[in-house]
């Protein structure tokens, strides 16, 4: 009998170790870039430039940005970045660059504001750490983060010259090797310059459907392979007995 009651609750213990990673890994890397948020805040001087303020609201009309936007210069950075969902700020590197490259990298981030691309970071940092034993999750998201730079990057140059798109080509192939935080979103994705300079060399003068097709395709794509990894993990049998031993003490419990 006291084997059969230790059969019994070995899957709480399972269902414990798992909560336990879940939520250390959790809060550790979201402590981690909230204090690495603000030290870059603290060094960050606020936009002065009169010009680029009149550019970032005019860029933001047109884009259908209604929340607050802020510019700020940082001079350790390697790469601009976006940070925050509800009052967001962009980061710019201090060094004097162009006017058209300029707004090349505000058109970049404002994009990736249109789109709520720190919210799916956010969302995939929680997915992440609940299926921490998942690996293919991990792989997921960091094919569905290139591929959102990648998109950013096709949906900037739509329209622009060649002499324009290897302009920027040649741009972020600087930002090689260079990382950023997890939850920030921004100009440099680790580990697919590569993939984003192919991607900008292959645009061709199709049509704007065929594009349009493309990228729908593509995303539902990626949709339907995130819900098949989730199906997957979520039919892991030793971690729904632990649930359902789980809420029936809880259950026990209030009664």
């Amino acid at each position: 009998m006291i084997f059969t009651a230790n059969c019994a609750l070995f899957p709480i213990y399972l269902f414990a170790i798992w909560f336990i990673v879940f939520l250390v890994v959790f809060l550790v890397r979201i402590a981690k870039n909230h204090r690495l948020l603000t030290q870059l805040q603290t060094i960050s001087s606020t936009n002065t430039n009169r010009e680029l303020e009149l550019l970032k609201n005019q860029l933001m009309e047109e884009y259908r940005i209604r929340r607050p936007i802020q510019i700020q210069y940082c001079a350790l950075l390697s790469t601009p970045i976006i940070s925050n969902i509800v009052y967001t700020i962009i980061f710019l590197l201090q060094t004097k660059l162009s006017e058209q490259y300029t707004e090349f990298v505000l058109c970049h981030e404002l994009i990736h504001c249109r789109r709520n691309d720190i919210f799916y970071k956010y969302l995939l940092l929680f997915i992440k750490s609940f299926y921490w034993f998942n690996p293919l999750l991990f792989l997921f998201a960091r094919i569905f983060h290139e591929r959102r730079e990648i998109s950013c990057d096709k949906s900037l140059l739509d329209g622009h010259s060649r002499k324009d798109q290897f302009e920027y080509a040649k741009r972020i192939a600087g930002f090689a090797g260079y990382t950023k935080p997890e939850l920030m979103a921004g100009f440099y994705c680790a580990h697919t310059t590569e993939r984003r300079i192919a991607a900008i060399a292959t645009m061709c003068s199709g049509s704007r459907s065929h594009r349009k097709k493309t990228k729908v395709f593509t995303s539902a794509t990626f949709f339907l392979l995130f819900v098949i990894l989730i199906l997957m993990t979520a039919n892991c049998k030793v971690l729904r007995i632990a649930l359902g031993k789980w809420m029936e003490i809880i259950h026990i419990t209030m009664l």
